[in-house]
């Protein structure tokens, strides 16, 4: 018989943060205050063909390939970005647990001083089911969500199904929310294709 306890973490979600410094955000800013209606289901916009947001873009999908091909280790495919839209203030439909419905996504904030996104445990409802919260000490096992400051510059990339919400609070709070899907890239397609 052993009286070695080992507790081991089997399972993890990957979220990768980054601070941009390089992006002029003011006409992000402008074109968010001018096209974005709360509270509305979000319009896709034209920010992935928009100019102004060309070098954004292209950052992001190339962050989102860097933590795809991290995360899942795989070669053969790239994440393409597929939609994005902005969000103004304390809009209900950010307020409120969601996910999104794609593969990767990523949120960055042109403005924000105050404020966090909320990610909510996946495997929380196993831990609430089983037992109360005996203890008030947050832990990697027992914490029921983590939380990062929304402020201007940070772009958090995440599992489009991760369940998470903004909490606003009083500043004009904006945000372009992205999603990405995985692409086969073209010497794979070809390979996939001759194969069938």
């Amino acid at each position: 018989m052993t009286s070695d306890n080992i507790i081991r973490p089997i399972f993890s979600v990957g979220i990768s943060t980054f601070g941009i410094t390089d992006i002029d955000n003011k006409p992000l800013v402008e074109y968010s205050k001018k096209t974005t209606h709360s509270n509305k289901v979000k319009e896709k916009k034209d920010i992935l063909s928009n100019p102004i947001f060309a070098d954004l873009n292209k950052f992001i999908e190339d962050r989102m390939n860097d933590y795809y091909t991290e995360v899942y280790k795989e070669e053969t495919s790239r994440i393409k970005l597929t939609e994005a839209w902005s969000n103004v203030g304390a809009d209900q439909l950010i307020t409120m647990p969601h996910s999104h419905p794609s593969f990767v996504s990523a949120i960055y904030y042109p403005q924000a001083t105050q404020g966090d996104i909320v990610f909510f445990n996946p495997a929380y409802s196993v831990i609430a089911s089983t037992c109360a919260r005996s203890s008030n000490k947050v832990t990697l096992y027992n914490s029921e969500f983590f939380s990062f400051p929304s402020r201007t510059g940070n772009l958090i990339i995440f599992p489009s199904k991760l369940l998470h919400m903004a909490q606003c609070s009083g500043d004009e709070r904006i945000s372009i929310a992205y999603n990405g899907s995985p692409i086969l890239q073209e010497p794979t397609l070809k390979s996939y294709l001759k194969l069938r």
